[in-house]
């Protein structure tokens, strides 16, 4: 691939030697080096939540440390998920008026922030991948009988006749029944 974008440069310089206008090609050699950067270099959800570590350590923030440790019954709870849906809605708010692509780019970015921080909140970090891949399972089984989307007339995906709900249950049962087989044995 670096070949091919070297040979594009070298077009690029070709065409402005020549006079004409290479801003497609530097654009598009700029954008497929920027893909390839993100293909190699790619930050997993482990570095992202490195990273909310680092914020809530600096910001004293305390997160659990699983899920093991969540109790809906604790009043501290349900503030804490207010804050958390303020937080998320303000981000939204600010997605829905974004004047560019640099607002849209921040609002995105500051939602997936906040997601991520209320992920760890709960304590969810140690499984929320294995419940994202449900997540997806589920919202692939619901195409239509011919393996189509069914949309409703606002564009939103409907479900279909093989559509199954998430067991996120189980994965968290999963989860926790390994974290008590691991200090059992530990």
């Amino acid at each position: 691939m670096n070949g091919m974008l070297e040979g594009l440069s070298m077009y690029a310089q070709m065409m402005e030697a020549a006079g004409t206008d290479a801003t497609f090609v530097r654009k598009w050699i700029a954008d497929t080096k920027h893909m390839l950067d993100n293909y190699r270099n790619p930050t997993t959800m482990s570095e992202k939540y490195k990273m909310l570590e680092e914020f809530s350590d600096a910001f004293s923030i305390k997160n659990k440390p699983g899920v093991e440790h969540f109790d809906p019954s604790i009043p501290d709870e349900t503030t804490k998920r207010a804050l958390r849906y303020y937080l998320m809605k303000e981000e939204v708010d600010e997605y829905l008026y974004a004047t560019d692509i640099v607002d849209i780019a921040d609002a995105l970015a500051d939602q997936m922030y906040i997601l991520i921080g209320t992920i760890m909140a709960h304590g969810l970090q140690d499984v929320f991948e294995d419940i994202f891949k449900e997540v997806h399972r589920s919202n692939m089984s619901k195409l239509g009988e011919d393996n189509r989307p069914i949309y409703r007339e606002d564009g939103k995906v409907m479900k279909g006749p093989n559509y199954s709900r998430p067991d996120i249950k189980s994965i968290i049962e999963k989860h926790l029944n390994n974290e008590r087989q691991s200090i059992m044995h530990g």
